[in-house]
């Protein structure tokens, strides 16, 4: 019989906490009898997995994102492939937060223009119609602390202090401040006298207050399209707008620096990871029930089970005369990794247990299904033994694009 082995497509995941690296091999055969890979004909380096196939000489070089311990490697086999574990030398850790979130601020110095992400009207206030753009006139640029600081401030204080009469918040929340740029996470803060508020439709009739959450906010639409670009603040005595947040992945920021124009836009998954991961820190809560808003009966049962995660998932490159050898592209990411489970009003299985805290979170359906579908994607490029455990789907959040 005449079997051939391609060379095999490769998930990585590295497990800093624990400082692991498992491989998962998965050889596609030109025959659906084709046997078992033979874990002999894997030889491990420090930065490499090297395989040979056995009727073809050229060797498969596996570049690993992190050094192992050659001699620590436990092979598994599987029907359709090879499960390798290897213990890290170095423990490589990801920081809870990404390098962009780190420098928020300084991306956004040159910012003069926030469009809607639908129809692209022009939302600030500081902007010529004419066609010649002018830099809105923000004094400062300044990052935002956590949306829950207000909630960590025991933790922080080594002595008692009355934090409600710190200047620039009123109950934990923190107020937007004219012609200062307040930037989040996911969002930008806005001054109404910074923003063209005649081209919002703030809904005040759908305030909506989370008991996990401090202030109250009204959805803001689009005033020309109707797609939903924030959230405003209403003062309590007042019923007027105090503060705009703009979404970041519901509009596009466009940031100028010198002469180079730059457009910043990005989906809602790469947001959603991080406010996750800030609620979990804040509360102590893993599990999550996200809810497209008017559809009581659909959820997404969300189970964050470790945030320092690296990924890596690749197929082998051309062959190259020069180097003799097809190398698998040598890309790594870090990641959330969670478990989902998806509910309708017919499904049977049981939500979380009882005594289970959860913190719910509800957003537009666009906004569910495209969390929905990101992690569907992650698990489609999961091997077939790894997609599923305890009756939940495997998934991961990319943190970093």
């Amino acid at each position: 019989m005449n079997t051939h082995l391609d060379a095999p497509t490769v998930f990585i995941e590295v497990l800093s906490n624990v400082g692991v690296l498992t491989a998962y091999l998965t050889f596609s055969c030109s025959e659906a009898d084709v046997p078992t890979a033979d874990a002999k004909l894997l030889k491990f380096c420090t930065r490499t997995i090297t395989y040979t196939p056995k009727k073809e000489g050229t060797p498969v070089i596996i570049p690993l994102p992190v050094p192992v311990d050659p001699l620590s490697a436990n092979i598994t086999e599987r029907h359709d492939g090879l499960d390798v574990r290897l213990s890290t030398r170095t423990a490589r850790s990801t920081s809870r937060m990404t390098e962009e979130g780190l420098n928020r601020a300084q991306a956004l110095q040159g910012l003069f223009s926030v469009e809607c992400g639908q129809c692209n009207d022009q939302l600030l206030q500081d902007f010529d119609a004419s066609g010649d753009h002018c830099t809105p006139r923000f004094t400062r640029v300044m990052d935002m602390p956590s949306e829950y600081w207000h909630e960590l401030t025991d933790c922080w204080a080594c002595h008692k202090e009355d934090y409600s009469k710190l200047p620039g918040q009123k109950a934990g929340v923190v107020l937007a401040q004219k012609d200062v740029l307040l930037v989040a996470r996911s969002y930008i803060l806005l001054h109404p006298s910074n923003i063209r508020m005649s081209r919002l439709r703030v809904a005040i009739e759908d305030i909506n207050k989370n008991t996990l959450r401090l202030g109250r906010y009204a959805p803001t639409y689009c005033a020309r399209c109707s797609h939903v670009v924030g959230e405003s603040l209403i003062d309590d005595v007042t019923e007027k707008v105090i503060g705009v947040k703009v979404f970041r992945y519901a509009t596009r920021l466009v940031v100028r620096d010198g002469t180079e124009t730059k457009m910043l836009s990005k989906p809602f998954i790469t947001f959603f990871g991080e406010d996750l991961l800030d609620s979990a820190e804040a509360h102590g809560m893993y599990r999550f029930e996200l809810n497209p808003l008017d559809e009581p009966h659909t959820k997404l049962l969300i189970w964050l089970v470790n945030w320092n995660v690296l990924l890596s998932v690749s197929g082998a490159s051309p062959v190259s005369p020069a180097q003799g050898s097809p190398n698998l592209t040598e890309t790594s990411q870090p990641a959330l990794k969670v478990l989902y489970q998806a509910q309708d009003a017919s499904s049977t299985s049981p939500a979380w247990p009882s005594q289970v805290v959860v913190e719910s979170i509800s957003v537009h359906k666009e906004l569910f299904d495209q969390v929905l579908k990101a992690l569907q994607l992650s698990t489609s490029y999961l091997p077939s033994p790894k997609r599923t455990m305890n009756g939940f789907q495997v998934g991961f959040i990319v943190r970093k694009t």
